[in-house]
C-alpha cells in the first residue's frame, strides 16, 4: 500500500484533556499554528501504514512539513517533522522524528513511510538551524 500524504495528520492531547486534530497534509496548512495556547500533554502522528509515533513528556513540541514545488507544478509535502524539546534528563536537546511522506527520486534512500530519528542541540533541529512554531508542553520535572 502506498501512503497518501492527504491522509496524514497530527493529533494533540492537551493537559486539560482536550484534543485537536491537524488538517490533512494535502492542504499544506496543517493547522499547527492555529492550536489553542494551552499545554500539550501528547503529540501523536499515524501514517497510512498504521505506524504511530507518540511524543510525550516534553517541555515544548513542534510540528512542521517540508514541501517541494516543481516549476509550473503545485507544491506537495515530502517530509513531516515532529519534535520534542526539554525532556527530563535530556538537557537542552531536541528529539526530531522525520517521516518521509513522498519519495523525492528513485535514488533517494528514504522511501515513503520511512521514519528516522535524531537528537540534536536546541537551535540546530532543522538543517542545523533553529525552527519556529514551538508550543509549550508539560515539563516532566
Amino acid at each position: 500500500m502506498k501512503p497518501e500524504a492527504e491522509l496524514m495528520r497530527f493529533v494533540v492531547t492537551f493537559q486539560d484533556g482536550g484534543v485537536a486534530e491537524g488538517s490533512p497534509l494535502g492542504s499544506l496548512d496543517t493547522g499547527w499554528n492555529n492550536l489553542p495556547d494551552k499545554p500539550i500533554e501528547k503529540l501523536a502522528y499515524t501514517n497510512p501504514y498504521g505506524d504511530q509515533i507518540v511524543l510525550q513528556g516534553y517541555r515544548e513540541y513542534n510540528h512542521m512539513v517540508e514541501c517541494v514545488q516543481h516549476i509550473g507544478g503545485r507544491p506537495h509535502v515530502t517530509d513531516v517533522y515532529l519534535m520534542g524539546a526539554g525532556r527530563s534528563g535530556g538537557g537542552d536537546t531536541v528529539v526530531v522524528y522525520k517521516l518521509t511522506a513522498f519519495q523525492k527520486s528513485a535514488e533517494d534512500p528514504f522511501q515513503a513511510g520511512d521514519v528516522s530519528v535524531r537528537v540534536c542541540p536546541r537551535g540546530q533541529e532543522y538543517l542545523g538551524s533553529e525552527t519556529w512554531g514551538w508550543r509549550r508542553g508539560i515539563h516532566p520535572d
